[in-house]
Formats: structure tokens, sequence, C-alpha cells
């Protein structure tokens, strides 16, 4: 105690740890030692450290067995200096007790002879792993024993002496008459070429441009139509060589390869003009038959585009593919709006079957005129009101609500208004309102008049689980799905009595694809080009 208080100057909080005692008990056993206390002026000072006698450390090392590090943690001081102490005593050095351990062990690896190693890994020429496997060792180790013994290893990868050549990976290409073969006449992609060999991609890109094959695609038979068949539609002008890629799948440039080897491709394009009578006929055709521009230039014997041209050439306004533009929208006579309408009183569908216009088009008018429009339908309900009287009307609340004998109170006017007394809650009550019948909390405050703070308390207290957050109740799932059909058979009832998606589209104010896809969402087929396909609605999947 004395050499480590006083001669190293050990703080009081070390030798407590070290000695197992608490400080006023490490103060009397000082005091008693004869050993005075330092102050708090002669504390902070750099430690002095000196070692003990040779004898102690010789007795802890070679008597005791200890190691350099447990008699550093004996001393207070870092392994770096009790190794310094121990060499300044003349006290040899054990080799550490890891080398030739493997990790986790707890006996080190018997050494081999020299003549061992040598003889497995130079004459056998056999490598650091195998060598390592034999005697039971690391690779790391066995290198340690060939550098104190002096065998020199051989380079990275080498074998006897001798750097090993890397074998080549690149796998070796096709010959070129089958890639060219696959590639050109029966017109196979990269990405089959790849498939077939068994190779990446880029491999067989690398190997179309060392051979000097076209990148496009080859030559091979034409899907659902005949070489002859499309040689003949291109000679009699029927259809152009874009329209006949589009037809077949086939890219451009593969349909202008069988034009030009049927010797069909030199002869001159569509005409580049129209003739008078040709004109005269192209304007018949869409004015009066209303004939489609595809069909005008299939007749005519002309290209869709100088069709196009050729119309607006003349002043035809050329309507668009979904219909007319808003500029072209039909507009009722203003003057007798304002004396059906506005005037007499009548409704925007009588005044409509009077002018032979729909509703939307009477409304429209008498808004792009300024004249006063007055508010049509239902009048405008509180989204509370109409949630309470699709609670009463559902099926299920209605159900749970009579297995208890809750009130039905009109919809109008506030909570207190409407609940001057709440229904008592019970444990029953609300696992069948929550659970049976599918309503939220905040439903529920709108059957029962209590409020919502303590309906969730209650349901707590009881242990009744509540659904996770921010998902629709079922009740309001029921009452959304119910309104969205009501609302779909709207738009059936206007289909089915004109058939046109344009007559829906105005009547309810949206374009021809929302149109069609209420239809399609209604289960309705609608013949056209529209891009929706007849399926389950994301609102009717609940």
């Amino acid at each position: 105690m004395r050499r480590l208080y006083v001669d190293e100057d050990f703080p009081m909080a070390a030798l407590c740890q070290r000695f197992g005692v608490g400080r006023d008990r490490l103060r009397v056993l000082l005091g008693e030692a004869g050993i005075a206390i330092r102050s708090r002026r002669e504390t902070g000072r750099r430690r002095q450290l000196v070692p003990p006698a040779a004898a102690e450390l010789r007795r802890m090392y070679d008597q005791e067995r200890m190691s350099a590090t447990t008699i550093a943690g004996r001393l207070g001081v870092s392994g770096q200096t009790a190794l310094r102490w121990l060499t300044d005593a003349g006290i040899p050095l054990r080799s550490s007790p890891l080398k030739g351990r493997r990790r986790g062990e707890q006996t080190p690896v018997a050494r081999p002879h020299a003549t061992d190693i040598s003889r497995m890994y130079v004459e056998q020429g056999r490598s650091l792993e195998d060598v390592a496997a034999e005697l039971g060792a690391t690779v790391h180790l066995v290198r340690t024993w060939m550098d104190e013994d002096g065998i020199p290893r051989r380079p990275a990868g080498g074998s006897r002496g001798r750097p090993r050549q890397p074998p080549s990976r690149r796998k070796p290409p096709p010959a070129d008459e089958e890639l060219r073969r696959l590639r050109v006449l029966e017109g196979w992609t990269v990405r089959e070429l790849a498939e077939h060999f068994s190779v990446h991609p880029g491999t067989v890109r690398r190997w179309l441009a060392d051979k000097s094959i076209p990148r496009r695609r080859g030559r091979g038979a034409l899907p659902g139509i005949s070489v002859a068949d499309v040689v003949e539609r291109y000679r009699i002008g029927t259809m152009t060589a874009a329209e006949l890629a589009r037809q077949t799948g086939l890219p451009y440039e593969r349909v202008v390869l069988e034009l030009r080897e049927a010797g069909v491709m030199d002869r001159r394009r569509r005409p580049r003009h129209v003739s008078p009578a040709q004109a005269d006929r192209i304007r018949d055709l869409y004015l009066v038959h209303h004939r489609t521009l595809e069909g005008i230039a299939e007749v005519v014997g002309v290209s869709v585009h100088l069709v196009r041209r050729q119309l607006r050439a003349v002043g035809v306004a050329i309507t668009p593919r979904g219909g007319a533009a808003r500029g072209e929208r039909r507009e009722a006579p203003v003057e007798e709006v304002q004396r059906l309408y506005v005037d007499t009183g009548h409704t925007a569908e009588e005044t409509g079957e009077v002018l032979d216009v729909l509703g939307g088009v009477v409304l429209r008018t008498g808004h792009d005129h300024g004249l006063p429009i007055r508010p049509g339908g239902r009048p405008i309900i509180p989204a509370e009101v109409r949630l309470i009287e699709a609670l009463y009307a559902d099926d299920e609340v209605r159900e749970a609500m009579e297995r208890h004998g809750l009130p039905q109170r009109p919809p109008i006017g506030g909570i207190a208004v409407r609940f001057p007394v709440p229904v008592p809650l019970t444990p029953s009550l609300l696992a069948d309102l929550y659970h049976t019948a599918g309503c939220s909390t905040p439903q529920i405050e709108l059957l029962t008049g209590q409020a919502r703070a303590l309906v969730e308390a209650r349901m707590h207290h009881w242990q009744i689980p509540l659904r996770p957050s921010r998902r629709r109740s079922p009740a309001l799932t029921r009452y959304r799905r119910a309104r969205r059909l009501a609302w779909l058979e709207q738009v059936v009832v206007v289909y089915e009595r004109t058939h046109s998606t344009a007559v829906v589209a105005a009547e309810f104010g949206c374009a021809h694809e929302t149109a069609r896809r209420w239809l399609v969402e209604a289960g309705v087929p609608v013949p056209g080009r529209g891009r929706w396909r007849c399926g389950p609605s994301r609102h009717l999947q609940h």
C-alpha cells in the first residue's frame, strides 16, 4: 500500500478498487499504517511508476506463471510497462500462449518439422490451404512457420515456383454460319440468342460486332401473314410499309427488307398531291358520309396524312378522336333558354326536351351567357345528417340498435339537442356496435349521444379491442359502396337510353374516357377502342 500510494502516486479511487474497500475504510488503513494522506493540492501529479523488486516480478512471472497482462493488471499498469519491467529485471520472456493456438481452443497446435512442411509444399507442390488442413493449423500459422524456417513461398496463384496462368473465362463464340442463320434468317433477338447459348446479352452483342452481323431483326417468317400478301398489299397501294409493320407487329426495317427483296420498293410512294376530283371526294366522304380519315385514305388510295392535309387546306375542321372539342360544344338558343328556364321556370330537363338538347347543354348555355341558374337536384344536406340517415338505413346497424333498444332520433341538430339524456353504455352494446355492426367510435357517438372520448375510454376499460387507426370502418365502407352503386345506376340509365358515351359525358360533364370507365365499372360492355377493361372496381371490392 505504501509503494502504490506514496511511491507510485496511485489515486485513492484506484486503491479502493484494487483492495475492494471503501474510501473511508482506506483512509483508516492508511492512518493505521502511518501513511500521510495527500491533500487536494498534492493530487493530480504525474505518476512516477516505480517497478517492484525483481524478486517479486520473478515470483509472479516464473513461479506463479502469471502472464504479462495479468501482472500489469495486478500492479495497475499497462501491458507494455509490465513487459518493460520484466525485461529490465533480466527475466527471459516466454513465447505468446496464443501462438499456434486456434481461436477458441485451449491447446496450441504441435509445430511440425521444417522438412515435413518443405516436403508437402515444395516437393509435392501442394497449396498452403492443403498443408494447413493436413497439419490441423491455419494458413497464417503455416506461413509463419515457413518464414521462421526459411522456406520460400511461391507467388500468389503459382505452382512449383511458376506463376499460374488464369484460364480464360470467355466462352468461345459459336460458328459463324449458325450465328448468322439464327440472327439474320430466323430473326432471333439478342436476348433469345443469349438464352440459347447461355451467355450474357452483352456477349452476344460482342459476337455480332466481331462477325459484322447487323443488330436488327433478321428475316423470320411473318406472323399471321405471308410475304406474298405483304407484297401484294403494298403493290396495290392499300397499305404503306409503316401500316404493314403495325399490322404484323414487326419493325419497319424488317418490312422494308421484305419489300425490297421482292422488287416492289422501287416504285414511287403514294402520291403527295390529289386531283380536284379526289379533293371533292375527300370532302364529301368526310362531311356528308362521316367517314374516318383511315377509311377515306383506303377508298381514295392516298395516305392518311394527305387526307388530313387536304381537309385542312379547304378549311374543314377535323374532329378530334375523343369527340368535339370544347370550342365545338353544342349550345342551346339563348333567348329560348331565357324564356323557358328563367322566365317560365321550367327545369333544365324540360327546357332541353322543348329545344331538343340535353339538360346539361341548357345549364352550360346559361352559365356561358350569365343567366341565373337555380340550384338543381335535392337540397344540400350536411354530411353528418346524411351519415346519420345512412346509419339508420343500414341493416346491420339497425339490427344492433333493435337488439339493445336504441332510439332513432331526428338527424337534425347538435348532439346535445338530439340526445338530451345520452344512452347508457354497456360492454355488450359497444362490442355489438363496434365489431358486429362495424361502426367507428364517432359513429357510435352519433347513435348513442355519448362523447367519442368516453366511448374509447370505456372500450379500453372493458378491454374491447380497437381496429387499426386510419382505416375506414365497415359501416362507412358499406355506405360509400351503396352511394357508388346508385351513381353508377344513373350513368347506366343515361347510357341505355342513348347508347352513346358522348351523351353520358355531356350529361355528367366529364370526358369520354371517364364515362367509358364508369360504364365498365358498372359491368356494361362498351364497344370501341377504349383502354378500360371489365373487372371489379376498387370501390366495390369491399
